[in-house]
């Protein structure tokens, strides 16, 4: 493979990937805790509730971000100064865009749930969704300028209030609809926060107005984005949403609502690796400089190997560590955590390589990659086979919907000569699935044995076998040296 310079734009994404992946760990380990910590509180009958109000809004956070994200970061990537149409314009979209997802929002609820005690977390949600869709998109403006750390600086003020508030409302008893009330507004806070940092650090004036010109062109380029994301949140969100309606006992659902919100704190990393990236490989496509197919190729690697040892980890610490921490109502949770760990390999790939591929122009792989998972999971969620399996076909459907996905997207990446079949896809994965087998194997014996022996094996195995090699190796090391040295 031809050698690459890595020295131009290395430091960009570093540092930009580096800030905006501290702010979403940081955020997320704040969730993570809060999450423990109100699971604790209410069990996991009440804690199915909170779960799936969550779930149900963050389905249509997608449609109110409008698919922003891509094409801000891609208008300004490629070298184009932000202007004020595109920020007005941009602006007037997400907030019609919110609007709409609001009234799908209380619609829904209403014809669904009808007066349930859920439709009234869901109406309550609705409102945290309009808040929360103002702050994702002042996020997507300070990524899209490269300003990461002002996400940063509000995620590390306002997710440690959450978990103060939410917790005083618990102690005062406040309930599922008191902390319902406190995420709402605190993301509504957050939102007007950004919204001033905008004006002061970027330089530019908030105004509810849009330009022909700048609406179209966004438009145009967002509805890949939009259809893509709405489809690859669905992915993570639907389980819940679709299984909430089925005849599962409440407590099964907590348990699985632990445990799948832990995936998607392990995909905080690769989605802030993918939204800070989408600039600097932007510029790499247009440059044909070769960077862009060797962050496929690195990001397909540590998202596989990543997955195999998460999923060691959770098989082995899973059932004895989430009762000590939650209690005995969540030992399901922990007996599930292996399998539920292993799916962070496709879902890292799912939210790792669209960036490639909207950067070389690409928009519509990743939408139909997403829209084949999304359809998988919805049907086989609706089958009475799989609702008759229970927590096992929650997890079957969870399973086939995101690994058919991964494989499109790897399939594609091949065929458009962005990652090669031999090198950079089979000997990763011929590597993992060795890995897998001692790990297998040793698990009966003890299992702390069996996650030595995968752990220690899964690099070996990638280096005996060619999986990884020199040049990645550098290239990683040196986007670590240089994110250390642009913090």
């Amino acid at each position: 493979m031809k050698r690459v310079d890595l020295s131009h734009g290395t430091r960009s994404l570093a540092v930009n990937a580096g800030q905006l992946a501290a702010s979403r760990m940081l955020g997320h380990a704040a969730r993570g805790l809060y999450m423990l910590l109100v699971a604790r509180a209410l069990g996991p009958q009440l804690y199915s509730l909170f779960a799936v109000a969550q779930a149900w809004y963050m389905a249509l956070i997608p449609l109110a971000a409008f698919g922003l994200a891509g094409v801000l970061a891609r208008e300004i990537g490629r070298g184009k100064e932000p202007s004020q149409d595109l920020i007005d314009s941009s602006a007037v979209l997400a907030l019609t865009a919110t609007l709409a997802a609001c009234l799908i929002s209380i619609l829904g609820a209403y014809l669904i749930h009808g007066e349930s005690e859920l439709a009234v977390l869901l109406f309550i949600m609705t409102a945290a969704l309009a808040g929360r869709a103002v702050s994702l998109w002042t996020t997507h403006v300070f990524i899209a300028v490269e300003k990461s750390r002002l996400v940063l600086v509000l995620e590390s003020i306002f997710r440690p209030l959450e978990i103060f508030f939410g917790l005083t409302v618990l102690y005062f008893d406040g309930g599922i609809i008191g902390l319902s009330i406190v995420h709402g507004a605190l993301w509504w806070i957050q939102g007007f926060c950004g919204l001033y940092l905008i004006h002061r650090e970027l330089g530019f004036k908030l105004r509810i107005r849009a330009t022909w010109t700048a609406t179209k062109r966004i438009v145009g380029h967002a509805m890949p984005f939009l259809m893509a994301g709405l489809l690859m949140n669905w992915l993570l969100q639907g389980p819940l949403v679709l299984f909430s309606k089925a005849d599962i006992d409440p407590a099964v659902i907590g348990n699985f609502a632990i445990a799948i919100q832990v995936l998607h704190l392990a995909i905080a990393f690769p989605q802030s690796l993918s939204s800070a990236a989408l600039p600097v490989i932007t510029r790499a496509a247009d440059r044909k400089d070769g960077k862009d197919k060797l962050f496929l190729g690195v990001t397909f690697k540590i998202a596989l190997f990543t997955g195999c040892l998460a999923g060691f980890f959770g098989t082995t610490v899973g059932p004895w560590l989430v009762p000590l921490i939650l209690g005995d109502e969540y030992r399901l949770t922990g007996d599930i955590l292996g399998w539920i760990l292993c799916l962070l390999a496709p879902a890292a790939i799912i939210f790792v390589f669209p960036a490639t591929f909207y950067a070389r122009g690409m928009n519509l792989t990743s939408t139909i990659a997403s829209l084949i998972g999304s359809v998988l999971l919805t049907a086989l969620a609706l089958s009475d086979s799989i609702h008759g399996l229970e927590l096992s076909g929650i997890l079957i459907a969870l399973s086939v919907a995101l690994t058919a996905s991964a494989c499109y997207l790897i399939v594609s990446a091949v065929r458009h000569d962005l990652i090669q079949l031999g090198d950079e896809v089979l000997r990763p994965i011929a590597a993992a699935i060795a890995a897998t087998l001692i790990f297998v194997m040793l698990l009966p014996l003890n299992g702390w044995v069996a996650l030595a022996g995968g752990t220690v094996g899964l690099p070996l195995l990638a280096i005996l076998t060619g999986a990884i090699r020199r040049t990645e190796i550098e290239a990683v090391r040196g986007a670590i040296s240089r994110s250390k040295t642009g913090a």
